[in-house]
């Protein structure tokens, strides 16, 4: 709910397309791709937004696997051109959300194009939708996930409590402002009962 309110205050009554936010966790297993969810299905429910969730971690591939929705084109093919926009989106039954997967069952193929290529791909889909939250590779895999990040409107950086080295985070958060990305939220995740109530309002778990 308080993410969801930090993107509503971001958007602007006089602009004519939607808003692409991205969800970077700082490692894997952080639970940015379970964020990316719950941000998508509040910004749908309780926002009533019209909402694209897009998996663009083509390695993990959490969010397709979650709502078993490797079974038809992605991403991936939308990039390659083997796909149209149309054929890449799935409405999913279990939330009131649409969902971008990142490549079809059959796919082994990864993301290799170029972030402001992948940003063109998707623009298509900015027309008709208020929100398009795009879960990305973690900062520490082999991807472009900041690259990416860095061509999208604005970004939630995930760590996790007692795991995320704050190196490691530090170091993400700088190249992020380095690249003047738009970072409008730090989520902590996984935080145990004794965090301090004066420090647990100021996170998301």
């Amino acid at each position: 709910e308080t993410v969801s309110e930090v993107l509503l205050s971001q958007r602007h009554p006089s602009e004519m397309r939607g808003r692409t936010v991205g969800i970077i966790g700082v490692d894997l297993g952080v639970g940015a791709s379970t964020l990316a969810v719950q941000l998508a299905t509040a910004s749908s429910v309780d926002c009533q937004l019209q909402t694209i969730l897009v998996d663009a971690d083509s390695r993990q591939r959490s969010v397709s696997k979650l709502f078993r929705a490797n079974g038809s084109p992605g991403l991936v093919e939308l990039v390659s051109g083997i796909a149209s926009h149309d054929e890449c989106v799935q409405h999913v039954t279990s939330v009131p959300v649409d969902l971008v997967p990142s490549a079809g069952e059959t796919c082994d193929e990864v993301l290799t194009a170029e972030a402001p290529e992948i940003v063109q791909a998707l623009q298509a889909y900015l027309v008709d939708t208020d929100l398009l939250i795009v879960d990305l590779a973690a900062a520490s895999q082999p991807d472009q996930a900041t690259a990416l990040a860095r061509h999208l409107d604005s970004v939630i950086v995930v760590v996790e409590s007692e795991k995320t080295q704050v190196a490691d985070a530090k170091r993400l958060l700088r190249h992020l402002t380095h690249s003047n990305t738009d970072v409008i939220g730090i989520v902590l995740t996984k935080t145990k009962t004794y965090l301090p109530s004066v420090l647990r309002k100021f996170v998301s778990t």
